[in-house]
């Protein structure tokens, strides 16, 4: 598999590097690396359907990742893209270009782990996509990236993986995107993926990041039901 790692910061792309070799031992993959220091040098050498990954740092001296990300998807449409990076600023970007997934740095060998993870299943069926529109400017969000939707007056708040997304939407309008078999609506004013529930307590969810998400009396019962199917599926 050959991957390219646009970083310039030396010491994030030796680590970056490393941490591939070793995830790459440890499950029988191998790969061929070409690295680049500059958003200039990765594009003189680019073209289509040469690599199968790269991975962007956010910011590659005066270039920006996610700029070069553009370029890629402008001829090659399949190449997977990572954005390593120590912010989450460009996240929505990143989604609207197809990105694959957007990991924090320093990099682990969890976080590698979920960039496989997501390849892997990408290569058989592409997951479902919501459509939204942020400041004016239409964009595509994986469904399986929003952990909960909080609504508050005519507004919806989107607590992704990465960042908290603002959309002025009601919740009723935004909940038909959802995928039905993942997502829940335990109160009128929330949405939760029940990929993200660590449990349910009395009447309310408790999810892996430690937020607390209500149950209404009302839905309590089918909320329940819901998620008790869902374990069993699992």
């Amino acid at each position: 598999m050959r991957i390219a790692i646009v970083e310039d910061d030396r010491i994030d792309m030796s680590q970056l590097r490393r941490t591939l070799e070793a995830f790459g031992t440890e499950h029988g993959m191998q790969f061929e690396f070409n690295t680049f220091s500059s958003g200039e040098a990765f594009l003189a050498a680019f073209s289509a359907g040469k690599y199968e990954m790269i991975f962007f740092d956010n910011y590659i001296g005066e270039t920006l990742g996610i700029t070069l990300a553009r370029h890629v998807r402008e001829t090659d449409t399949e190449a997977a893209l990572v954005f390593v990076t120590m912010s989450p600023d460009f996240a929505v970007e990143s989604f609207d270009i197809g990105a694959l997934h957007y990991i924090m740095k320093p990099v682990t060998r969890e976080g590698i782990a979920k960039v496989f993870d997501r390849w892997k299943a990408g290569r058989n069926t592409p997951g479902p996509m919501v459509e939204l529109v942020i400041n004016r400017v239409p964009v595509h969000i994986p469904a399986d990236s929003i952990q909960y939707i909080q609504s508050a007056d005519k507004y919806c708040i989107i607590h992704c993986q990465m960042q908290e997304l603002k959309v002025h939407l009601p919740l009723d309008k935004l909940a038909e995107q959802l995928p039905t078999d993942r997502f829940l609506r335990p109160h009128r004013s929330y949405a939760i993926s029940m990929d993200y529930i660590k449990r349910m307590n009395d009447h309310c969810f408790l999810l892996k990041n430690d937020k607390t998400v209500p149950v209404s009396r009302l839905a309590w019962a089918e909320a329940k039901s819901k998620y008790m199917e869902y374990l069993l599926k699992k």
